[in-house]
């Protein structure tokens, strides 16, 4: 009893001493490196619309450890699943080779599609609680659940080519992937493309102009007149959606801008969008986006090291050939730093439909102001 007292008590000490240290821990090897790092984020949130779902719940927002291991000086490799919302998903999990040190980098595998500036931001970096428009579990028309549901950004599987010129002001990025998403097989041939530049015009100052467009395939069906037969007839199609977007600022210190345009093919009925036809095209989408920040640091901390206000304003139409489609997604929220990019975050997301309400459901006011509250908090290690 004793010995096993002994090791508790070790693994006890050597836990403490990883939690203090506050940074990824890394075991070395002759042949490797491999570095541990994850991140877990609770979540409570509450809805004022229910309509089946819960409006007040706990969520395990996300559960990650994540693995990255270098090889040598030029191949390296990460893999993450995610436990969280009580499954298993595997996030980023793929091979990079690196044959010209901070200037050239190609990756096979799985992760984040070079599109969407809010959509690349890390999760663990993100400065609402959710990218995409949410009221407890509805998700409401905004610019990131746009790009999500259309598979214009978010992980897929494919070749991944990342570039900066030698001043590191310019970065190129392209990529070629199955089009289907994460972890789902595709289910046609073609494949999806992506291209992204971005480019500090100012190098005094921390300012990042993107510019990208995300290309991916879709089955149209739509019956044909042959003679005096109806034929049905599928075709692939593609969707195509560009972005604008501009980030200012740092993270550790002062204002904080993130803002962007997108726009392209909405093909998705689910989500107000209209597939192509034989003799009409498929619907358009589009979306802003805006989220201010300003971080200060305490001088004397205790709890918390930073403090850090922020509202987001997203404008969202899913047709722009259809009236009162959209709406607009106001979040305010504050983000308590306690060190690095372990925090507490809370968010009040109101959505304000552009819809009229429709007598006819008389369950339900389309026109109906929603409003949800997030309290996270966020452990990364």
């Amino acid at each position: 009893m004793r010995r096993v007292a002994m090791r508790l008590a070790s693994l006890m000490v050597l836990g403490l001493l990883a939690a203090s240290a506050a940074r990824a821990v890394e075991i070395d090897s002759k042949a490797e490196k491999i570095t541990l790092t994850g991140r877990v984020q609770p979540l409570w949130t509450y809805s004022s619309f229910e309509d089946g779902n819960p409006s007040n719940e706990f969520l395990l927002r996300r559960a990650r450890l994540a693995m990255k291991v270098k090889i040598n000086d030029w191949i390296s490799g990460v893999v993450e699943p995610d436990f969280g919302e009580g499954k298993l998903t595997l996030k980023d999990a793929y091979f990079a080779f690196e044959p010209v040190e901070d200037r050239l980098e190609f990756i096979v595998g799985q992760t984040k599609r070079r599109y969407d500036l809010f959509e690349l931001t890390s999760s663990t970096q993100i400065l609402v609680i959710e990218r995409d428009g949410r009221i407890g579990r509805l998700k409401v028309p905004s610019l990131s659940f746009l790009t999500e549901e259309l598979g214009y950004a978010d992980r897929d599987i494919g070749l991944f080519v990342l570039g900066n010129t030698a001043s590191e002001r310019v970065r190129i990025e392209a990529a070629v992937t199955n089009g289907a998403g994460a972890n789902t097989k595709p289910t046609i041939g073609e494949k999806a493309f992506q291209g992204r530049v971005s480019v500090e015009p100012i190098a005094s100052r921390p300012l990042t102009v993107n510019g990208g467009v995300s290309l991916r395939p879709y089955e149209s069906t739509f019956d044909r007149v042959t003679g005096v037969d109806t034929v049905s007839v599928t075709n692939v199609e593609y969707g195509t959606a560009f972005e604008g977007s501009i980030e200012y600022g740092k993270w550790d210190r002062g204002p904080h801008l993130q803002a962007g345009v997108v726009g392209g093919t909405n093909f998705d009925s689910d989500i107000g969008g209209v597939a192509k036809t034989d003799n009409r095209d498929a619907a358009s989408f589009l979306a802003l986006q805006g989220i201010v920040t300003y971080k200060k640091a305490f001088a004397n901390p205790t709890w918390f090291e930073a403090v850090e206000p922020l509202v987001r304003v997203s404008w969202a139409d899913p047709n722009t050939d259809v009236d009162n489609d959209g709406g607009i997604v106001i979040t305010p929220g504050v983000n308590l730093f306690v060190t690095g990019r372990t925090r507490m975050m809370a968010n009040v997301d109101v959505f304000v439909p552009e819809a009229n309400d429709n007598p006819s459901t008389t369950a339900t006011d389309e026109s109906e102001t929603l409003f949800g509250v997030k309290v996270a908090s966020w452990l990364y290690f």
